[in-house]
């Protein structure tokens, strides 16, 4: 979960969250974590996945973002699309 406080209101996107942590953050590389030929970077908003401009998802109020790396086999399976957002203290 993420939580942004800014004195200014505007959208914030992903790319500036990773970049805010110093997190290499490319259409290809998370880190160190590069695509290959079997193991790929992907981004999936509200269980639909993002196929360009993965630095420019919008970190909306409540999105369910998923960020992940690997083989086709190693996807959570379903991909996460929902979170009961009740359930977090505020």
């Amino acid at each position: 979960m993420v939580h942004i406080e800014s004195s200014e209101s505007r959208e914030f996107t992903l790319g500036e969250f990773f970049g805010v942590w110093g997190v290499r953050f490319t259409p290809s590389c998370l880190g160190a974590y590069c695509n290959s030929d079997t193991e790929h970077l992907q981004v999936f908003v509200n269980g639909e996945e993002v196929t360009d401009s993965l630095q420019d998802v919008q970190l909306d109020d409540q999105s369910v973002i998923v960020v992940t790396y690997g083989t086709a086999a190693q996807l959570p399976d379903p991909i996460p699309s929902t979170f009961d957002f009740t359930t977090v203290s505020p």
